[in-house]
């Protein structure tokens, strides 16, 4: 935490006088007070009762002078250190998971997330909408009836394996890109995932005479 700072001031005052002066700090002129007057024999002070108040009005043009060179200074240390060090370079999202090593999911859900961690690394930043149904359905046909029941579970909240996947993709760096879907209707969700294989019609029994 940086401490606050004010400009430093100087009060000047000659012996017989009782309104003291704030120093020439604008021109750096020698027995001259801030606001232009002569002092012949100037008294250095650190506390003062009634300051002159010509003083007090170009005083506002010192703080000014003086917060801009401290800016100016800052601004140069700063480069300078920039020069020194080198300013690192932003990582992006798949060079940072390229470089950490990757750790045998425990859980359903870490196991689709390294499904989708593997697709995502296929593109620059937008991953096709039919890619990532394609990839969630892949895993979910690989699982049993059992382990799809736990995956629901795990997800919980987010409802169904494509709406998670699609979030956990935004979170990843990603975006998905020719989405038929807009808004977050559920009805809309439900267009989205629905079953691409519905199942088998019941056949229908007929009564009648055999031949």
């Amino acid at each position: 935490m940086f401490a606050y700072v004010e400009p430093p001031h100087t009060y000047i005052r000659e012996a017989s006088a009782s309104v003291a002066h704030h120093a020439d700090y604008l021109d750096r002129r020698d027995n001259h007070a801030l606001c232009g007057a002569a002092i012949e024999v100037a008294t250095t002070l650190t506390e003062v009762d009634a300051i002159c108040p010509d003083c007090e009005k170009k005083l506002v043009l010192y703080h000014l002078e003086w917060w801009r060179s401290v800016a100016l200074a800052a601004t140069a240390e700063v480069e300078e250190l920039r020069a020194k060090y080198d300013e690192p370079t932003p990582v992006r999202v798949e060079e940072s998971m390229a470089e950490a090593p990757e750790e045998e999911p425990t859980t359903l859900l870490e196991h689709a997330r390294r499904e989708l961690t593997k697709l995502c690394r296929e593109f620059d930043d937008d991953v096709p909408y039919f890619r990532l149904k394609n990839t969630m359905q892949a895993f979910s046909d690989r699982l049993e009836s059992d382990e799809r029941v736990l995956l629901a579970q795990e997800i919980g909240g987010d409802g169904t394996l494509i709406r998670w996947s699609t979030i956990e993709v935004e979170a990843l760096g990603w975006h998905v890109s020719n989405s038929p879907v807009q808004g977050d209707s559920e009805a809309q969700w439900d267009a989205w995932v629905q079953d691409p294989f519905p199942p088998a019609k019941k056949a229908k029994r007929r009564f009648g005479r055999s031949r």
